[in-house]
């Protein structure tokens, strides 16, 4: 790409996201809107919307046109090899180091249609096969990054009309920590227990704001889902710990920090 995304300015930042949108095949055009607001910056044209976080490796893509004219059945009907390698080239443009790529889902949506007549009685069309959405995880040195993601979907035509790049930076500080917790849990880190519910599954890793939050929190923890004795409420607990067993406060998305989950204790050790 001819313009480097550490050049200074706002018009070599907005050449940068041009330049990033050529390399993904979008046909930005001339644009309405380009520019920056708190915590990011974007171009949004008659055909398109493109824009990214300043303060995180996040991108956001919308083909807004192609979403309300698509006719059912408009979807991409390529081969999932092919969707994969649109998405291998559309992370290797938007800077996602390849180490990091964790598994690659391709998941196929399905649709119905619905009418209401006057008497309020729904009849319900025939189901649908849907687009094909690619989902990408993350894992560093070993340890999930449960928050972060890609999600692709393309157009008939092959275009890009959404993509959804979530991928921050991981310091070395945090990643070091995550790197003990996985050791601990393989070595029998004991979760602190629930009542009325046992712990399923236990696995380290590392969790973050969402991509739409205002702020980016990046921390380690130790992920417990614990299953319900009592089968009929049927929803499982998730939390979240670090090395003390102490819950995590769960990334913000605003300006506050938010305070971590109650959690009930039952007085019996872990067994």
């Amino acid at each position: 790409m001819a313009t480097k995304e550490n050049e200074r300015g706002p018009d070599a930042e907005i050449a940068y996201i041009k330049s990033v949108a050529d390399g993904l095949g979008l046909k930005v055009g001339e644009p309405a809107r380009a520019g920056s607001e708190a915590n990011l910056a974007g171009i949004r044209s008659k055909s398109v919307l493109i824009s990214r976080r300043l303060d995180s490796r996040t991108w956001f893509v919308q083909d807004t046109p192609d979403q309300q004219k698509r006719a059912p059945g408009d979807y991409f009907n390529g081969t999932d090899r092919t969707i994969r390698a649109r998405g291998s080239k559309a992370m290797e443009i938007l800077g996602i180091p390849s180490d990091e790529i964790g598994e690659e889902f391709v998941l196929r949506e399905s649709e119905r249609t619905a009418q209401v007549d006057r008497k309020g009685k729904i009849s319900q069309g025939k189901e649908q096969k849907g687009a094909k959405v690619l989902r990408v995880s993350r894992v560093v040195c070993g340890c999930p990054v449960w928050s972060s993601n890609v999600v692709l979907r393309l157009a008939k035509d092959g275009r890009i009309v959404f993509l959804q790049a979530h991928w921050p930076e991981i310091t070395k500080a945090v990643l070091e920590e995550a790197s003990e917790l996985v050791h601990r849990v393989k070595a029998g880190w004991c979760p602190p227990p629930q009542e009325g519910a046992s712990p399923e599954s236990v696995e380290a890793g590392i969790i973050h704001s969402p991509a739409a939050a205002f702020v980016i929190d990046v921390e380690a923890a130790v992920r417990v889902i614990y299953e319900p004795w009592n089968q009929l409420y049927g929803r499982k607990l998730m939390l979240h710990f670090d090395r003390h067993g102490r819950p995590v406060s769960n990334p913000r998305i605003g300006d506050l920090k938010q305070e971590p989950e109650g959690t009930r204790r039952s007085p019996e050790a872990c067994e």
